[in-house]
């Protein structure tokens, strides 16, 4: 009884030591409980919200709950934005960023694939009439140099596509790079001879410019309008 009696005496002397040890034990017992067990990967957060208004220049972040290994994590975007865009892995952020611009007015759908989770997010691109004047002149910008970039490989590619549209008496001779075809464009019409002929001539005058063989030589006849005016330079 003594003992008891003694026991308590100590505790009520030194309760503010005891509690203080009582929280120091339970701070370790959770430090040691998450570094044992860590946090379940997850997608936490994504700038911007899921469902929120994307401007076409905008990057998409996705923060994980961990930081992926190399290649573990894919990252799958819906046609045409996969072609569209990069991505970039560093530490527990993902970053999805336009070539170019998001195509406006449509739906991104993002689909991460993680060893452990599997999740989806999509983003609605902002119009072209929704876009403040400074980001539209910003989006047409980015196109106006990839169209840039794009003609002169194409031209660096094909050098005799300088050489069009060729003009003759009776016709002209356009590229019809959607198509990769030359076009005898005329209003006559001509017989199978004749245009055999054509063929014939033109053929040997472009192997002089350096115009692959194997790029065939068609007739205005031959073509639906709607195709000639989409395609032609």
């Amino acid at each position: 009884m003594q003992q008891i009696q003694k026991l308590w005496k100590n505790i009520k002397e030194n309760w503010l030591l005891i509690l203080i040890a009582g929280v120091v034990i339970l701070i370790v017992i959770q430090v040691m409980y998450r570094v044992i067990t860590p946090e379940p990967e997850a997608l936490l957060d994504t700038d911007p919200i899921p469902g929120a208004s994307l401007n076409p220049t905008q990057s998409i972040r996705l923060l994980l709950s961990y930081s992926p290994k190399n290649n573990e994590c894919q990252v799958n975007l819906d046609t045409p934005f996969q072609e569209q865009s990069t991505v970039e892995i560093e530490n527990d952020v993902i970053t999805l960023s336009p070539k170019i611009g998001w195509l406006p007015g449509k739906v991104i759908t993002v689909d991460l694939q993680c060893p452990s989770f599997s999740q989806q997010v999509s983003f609605q691109v902002q119009t072209i009439d929704e876009l403040p004047e400074s980001e539209r002149m910003k989006y047409q910008t980015n196109l106006d140099f990839e169209f840039a970039a794009t003609t002169k490989k194409y031209l660096e590619d094909k050098p005799y596509l300088d050489a069009f549209p060729i003009e003759r008496d009776q016709y002209r001779l356009l590229f019809l790079r959607s198509q990769n075809k030359v076009l005898v464009s005329t209003e006559l019409t001509l017989s199978p001879e004749q245009k055999e002929a054509i063929r014939s001539s033109e053929r040997q005058q472009l192997d002089t410019i350096g115009v692959p063989s194997e790029i065939s030589i068609v007739f205005t006849d031959e073509l639906n309008s709607a195709t000639i005016n989409t395609t032609q330079p």
